[in-house]
């Protein structure tokens, strides 16, 4: 694919490090001829991450631009305003909204992807730029089965899904969850909107009702109606309110997202969860960030940690396999084993911890 694939990202300096690692992703799943262009929304990244983010470009060059969100202010009472209902329920910042800032800042692209930066790209990103978006202002990939939990009681919920009926909008069970792969066809909304109008529906929304407690994912189907669709991962349009992900082998696109407070877990000491291929897969990519190599003594000890802990578990664990000779689960663990292993970059330290807990 010659044109370029322009991606947008928001982001704050305290998650530029998996910035880095989305980015690192994408290169290192694209083609030779793919070209990239992304535009990052960003709120204090300091420079010292933007320069580690030029590192990048020794795997692939792209472009890259910051962009300042024109409406912080606003953003700003929105979200103290969603932190004095909700108490110490939720915790809203206002760079939440930053997405909406797509319909403002790129008046001479057609068409963007917005990608979430807590999600390791798999594959190539060529058809969300190949897909016709007809008369659609957005096209977006939902979490499947997706509960809306954003509410504060029954009556709040009920009053939410009486809006989306009367916007002939999709029930709560299918929420808009508009955070983790959106495609903006830019040209069909400056086509039919203003900047002045866009902006001005968005007041509509808070002023009526903010009281439903909601961010980008309620804004963006209020102002659109119906000339929203839903896709799955493979961009195949969901007609049913319900609906199953495609088996993650069956995918031909492959997206892992994982939630920005599960990948603050994978890099701290504390994680004492699972250690399965999700895991594996985030670290596979992040140890391959300039920002992981430039704080290599900590982030190592940190996965280390995690290491000997997951291998003194399992392999207590697993030694009634191997007196009552289960090979298939033995052999699974030792694949496992390998795959951690292979991310540690000394040979020795690799080599010593496969002679002690690999199962013979």
């Amino acid at each position: 694919m010659n044109e370029i694939m322009n991606i947008c990202f928001t982001s704050d300096n305290g998650y530029a490090k998996f910035l880095e690692t989305a980015i690192i992703s994408i290169l290192l799943n694209s083609s030779e001829d793919d070209r990239f262009h992304f535009h990052v929304i960003e709120y204090n990244i300091n420079n010292n991450i933007k320069n580690e983010i030029e590192q990048i470009k020794q795997i692939k060059e792209f472009d890259i631009t910051y962009y300042k969100s024109p409406n912080i202010e606003k953003y700003k009472k929105w979200a103290e305003y969603y932190n004095k209902i909700l108490g110490d329920k939720f915790i809203w910042i206002h760079n939440i909204f930053y997405k909406l800032d797509i319909l403002f800042l790129f008046d001479n692209i057609d068409r963007i992807l917005f990608l979430d930066i807590d999600q390791v790209i798999l594959t190539r990103l060529n058809k969300f730029f190949e897909i016709d978006m007809q008369d659609n202002y957005i096209i977006y990939s939902p979490y499947p089965k997706y509960q809306c939990n954003h509410f504060a009681g029954e009556d709040i919920d009920k009053q939410y899904k009486e809006l989306l009926k009367s916007l002939n909008l999709v029930p709560v069970e299918k929420y808009f969850v508009l955070s983790s792969v959106l495609i903006f066809n830019l040209a069909l909304i400056r086509e039919k909107f203003t900047h002045k109008e866009l902006e001005y529906l968005m007041d509509e929304y808070f002023e009526k009702y903010k009281h439903l407690a909601g961010s980008d994912e309620n804004i963006f189907p209020y102002i659109f109606r119906n000339n929203i669709k839903a896709v799955d991962q493979d961009l195949d349009e969901i007609i049913d309110n319900e609906w199953d992900d495609k088996e993650w082998s069956k995918r031909e696109i492959k997206i892992l997202h994982y939630s920005g407070k599960r990948i603050k877990e994978y890099v701290s000491y504390n994680y004492n969860k699972e250690i399965d291929m999700a895991y594996i897969t985030f670290w596979e990519y992040f140890c391959q960030a300039p920002f992981y190599k430039n704080n290599y003594v900590e982030y190592s000890n940190i996965h280390m940690a995690h290491l000997r802990r997951w291998l003194l578990q399992e392999r207590e664990e697993r030694k009634w396999h191997i007196q009552d000779s289960r090979n298939y689960s033995k052999n699974n663990y030792n694949k496992l084993l390998n795959m951690i292993l292979w991310i540690i970059p000394f040979k020795s330290i690799r080599n010593k911890l496969r002679n002690k807990y690999m199962i013979n």
